[in-house]
């Protein structure tokens, strides 16, 4: 059976004549269900309007709702291009299976007591799925219906590429053993009822999952004290764009506030919050400074980023080109690449122009930033040595054969911020928080949101040029230790590394200290 990925991807990179439309229909009105077709759906949806091609398809796949399980091969005009897509099939199949076993195990391989039994049970489901003919959630479905028996292994933490094991909102542990559970903490997204049943007993020594997820709410660092000086961001300006926050009845989340929200015409097909993503920046940036202005810009996620990104970016143009010049939007957060090509690029000069700082994920420009995680998650959280690298400082690659490859990608720019162990607002209910243990680049940008903002507070005459020399000049200085990876290849993406520890030797790295930036601008003002 042909793999739609494989499908969607081929027609993206080949002229749409190397395939006969009617051929396509065919294929797709013989599937089993129009369910599975959700996520292409939602890939091409935003470019139909400028593509005929793909207006066809979206409207072939809407209407398919013949069910067989054979489709019949797709013609192609080239032979090359047959094998071609073969490949790109088979590859996209293997991809598609190593996605939902990732997925099953994140989500449920705390329900089996092994491996081996996961196994045993993902290949049973994934076998009744293809004779049914139902699609690959079916896979998690089952692994649902299972009961709750086991706390959750290191063997599944590392089956899963050492990715976060998310548990459900609802799920409450009985009260099992955990007391040598402390790694696999590191990995856990939790609730805060999740080990309400949990005896201190069977806790790890000296881990209090109530006290990670309360002190999770803080980034640290100083910014008590920084609103205590009173700086909340009061008479500034900034915007996000990033997925819906807005829940089905257009309630916001009860710690969540904005200037004004809006809603693309991109993310308008989708009625509820797609994830938490938006709910995190936004509470992480709005933690920092409480008392700013946040123009927020929703939008859907995954693929087909252009077309939105742009639209949202030419929206923020016009619309500080209406705002007092005083309460102009002064920083774009954007947990996420620039979309949009050169046309992005351009209305991002424009912005530039009007004194923005826009800051997306793979920002070069400014150097590289870092960001950090907590060494203990119980510990003080504004002692700033309580905090390690985890991505973006220094790290060790070891490779098949054994060697060790020792990287410093810092440079005098390289500035390193906390975000690791937050409790953050969950898209489950209004009033909902969930708490994750790994550090996110895309969780550090809302930070430098957050940190410009009260800089700009601070010194109205503020340039992201004068805030990195500032930011490096009073940075705070420590000692981490470096995360070792094990990867095929020493310049294999982070994606492609499997985490296994730290190292014991240690590299300096220059932490923002906020406080200290608006102190050292308190005196330049007063000299």
């Amino acid at each position: 059976m042909f793999n739609l990925n494989a499908l969607l991807k081929f027609i993206n990179v080949n002229n749409d004549a190397y395939i006969q439309k009617s051929e396509i229909q065919k294929f797709l009105g013989t599937q089993k269900s129009p369910s599975i077709f959700s996520d292409y759906l939602n890939s091409i949806s935003n470019d139909i309007d400028n593509n005929t091609f793909l207006k066809d398809m979206f409207n072939i796949m809407q209407q398919a709702k013949v069910k067989n399980n054979h489709p019949p091969q797709l013609d192609f005009k080239d032979e090359d291009m047959a094998y071609k897509f073969q490949q790109l099939n088979e590859q996209q199949e293997k991809e598609d299976l190593i996605n939902i076993k990732a997925e099953a195990l994140r989500l449920y391989g705390v329900k089996v007591e092994n491996m081996e039994k996961f196994d045993t049970l993902f290949n049973q489901y994934i076998k009744e799925a293809q004779e049914k003919g139902y699609p690959p959630d079916y896979v998690l479905t089952k692994f649902n219906e299972l009961g709750f028996s086991k706390p959750i292994t290191m063997e599944m933490v590392k089956a899963s590429n050492n990715h976060s094991i998310w548990l459900q909102s609802d799920l409450v542990f009985e009260d099992m053993d955990w007391s040598n559970s402390r790694e696999v903490f590191n990995y856990l997204s939790f609730y805060d009822k999740t080990f309400s049943k949990t005896s201190k007993e069977n806790l790890p020594q000296g881990y209090d999952p109530q006290e990670v997820f309360d002190k999770g709410k803080s980034i640290g660092l100083g910014i008590d004290e920084v609103h205590e000086m009173g700086y909340t961001g009061k008479g500034v300006s900034y915007a996000i764009i990033d997925s819906k926050t807005q829940y089905d009845n257009g309630q916001q989340h009860k710690d969540i506030h904005f200037k004004e929200y809006h809603v693309s015409q991109y993310a308008r097909q989708q009625e509820q919050i797609e994830n938490m993503h938006g709910l995190a920046v936004s509470y992480i940036a709005q933690e920092i400074v409480p008392d700013a202005d946040c123009y927020y810009y929703a939008q859907h996620n995954g693929s087909g980023m252009d077309a939105p990104v742009l639209d949202n970016l030419k929206q923020i143009l016009e619309k500080n080109k209406t705002l007092p010049e005083d309460n102009k939007i002064r920083f774009v957060s954007m947990s996420m690449p620039l979309y949009g090509g050169e046309e992005a690029q351009k209305v991002v000069s424009e912005l530039e122009k009007q004194g923005v700082w826009v800051y997306y994920s793979d920002c070069a420009e400014d150097g590289n930033h870092g960001y950090l995680s907590k060494i203990n998650p119980t510990a003080d959280a504004n002692d700033f040595n309580n905090y390690q690298i985890s991505v973006g400082g220094g790290e060790i690659i070891i490779t098949p054969d054994g060697q060790k490859h020792k990287f410093i990608d810092q440079n005098s720019n390289t500035l390193f911020v906390n975000s690791g162990n937050r409790t953050v607002p969950d898209p489950s209910s209004p009033t909902a928080y969930r708490h994750d243990s790994r550090a996110s680049q895309s969780w550090s940008v809302p930070v430098l949101a957050g940190y410009y903002t009260l800089a700009c507070q601070a010194d109205k005459s503020m340039t992201k040029e004068k805030f990195l020399v500032l930011a490096n000049e009073t940075a705070r200085t420590i000692n981490s230790t470096m995360p070792v990876y094990e990867a095929e290849q020493i310049y294999s993406s982070i994606d492609e590394r499997n985490y296994i520890g730290r190292s014991e030797e240690t590299t300096a790295i220059k932490i923002i200290d906020i406080k200290a930036l608006l102190q050292a601008i308190e005196n330049e003002k007063s000299n």
